[in-house]
């Protein structure tokens, strides 16, 4: 199956062993500049580069991360729980707050200074 342009999964939603995934969607240029603020943050953390702070692409990570609480505040009376998995949803916590149920899961190792 083959991806929208700009999106970054083919369907909008599928479902998995009773877990529902819901994607969403971005124009090109926008997914291009969260993408390339997301591995930043990777490369920050990790102490494996570092470059110059760029507005529009943090503005990006910060437009995906509300277009992923839009989704779960839109859902969130008929779920039981969220999932917010990695630091890629960094803010989705702060954006819905205690109006619903979340595990926020950051799988990052993040290396103690000497």
């Amino acid at each position: 199956m083959r991806s929208q342009p700009g999106s970054l999964w083919p369907r909008e939603t599928f479902e998995l062993d009773g877990t529902t995934s819901n994607n969403v969607t971005m124009e090109q240029d926008q997914l291009g500049q969260y993408i390339n603020f997301k591995e930043e943050i990777w490369n920050e953390i990790y102490g494996l580069a570092s470059r110059k702070f760029i507005p529009q692409e943090y503005a990006a990570y910060v437009n995906y991360n509300w277009l992923c609480s839009k989704i779960m505040l839109e859902k969130f009376n008929d779920v039981d729980l969220f999932w917010i998995h990695d630091f890629q949803q960094l803010y989705v916590g702060n954006l819905i707050g205690p109006s619903a149920p979340a595990i926020p899961r950051w799988p990052l190792n993040i290396p103690s200074k000497p």
